[in-house]
């Protein structure tokens, strides 16, 4: 009988395999991955919301500061079109736009516009020539004084 009562005793003690340890090592593995998937959606969609949020915040600031310069630039033109109407020095200047196939072209158009401007009535001191970079202004000196028009080079 004490065999008998120690095997039952033996059989009720005998606790947890081997395999049940692995399935559930396996299931806690499982829920960990599914944890950390949820994790990574959550913080995927997140940034999402905060970057699209950001850049609502940016074209917002953009706009403002966009139809601030557009409106205070309006003004200005409208404030100042009636000064410069009554203002001799400061009238607004007609704009010529053209270009040459070469730079000589375009001085040699630039001389016969200033000459008729002065045959015209307009003073030499009153015409002013703008270029772009310092390398044009060797060409336009060159047919400035080619064609016999006195002119004064601004610092």
């Amino acid at each position: 009988m004490t065999c008998h009562m120690s095997l039952r005793l033996r059989a009720r003690e005998r606790g947890v395999g081997l395999i049940e340890v692995m399935v559930s090592i396996v299931i806690a593995m499982l829920l960990v991955l599914v944890i950390y998937q949820i994790y990574e959606v959550s913080e995927g969609q997140k940034r999402t919301i905060t970057a699209g949020s950001d850049a609502q915040q940016n074209a917002a600031f953009g706009l403002y500061i966009l139809s601030r310069d557009v409106s205070v630039a309006g003004n200005g033109i409208a404030a100042a079109a009636g000064a410069l109407d009554q203002c001799a020095l400061l009238r607004p200047i007609p704009v010529l736009i053209k270009a040459g196939a070469s730079d000589n072209d375009e001085a040699e158009f630039i001389i016969e516009e200033v000459k008729a401007l002065n045959r015209s009535g307009t003073a030499l001191v009153d015409m002013a020539l703008l270029y772009r970079s310092n390398a044009q202004s060797r060409v336009l000196e060159h047919a400035l004084f080619r064609a016999g028009v006195a002119y004064r080079s601004a610092p």
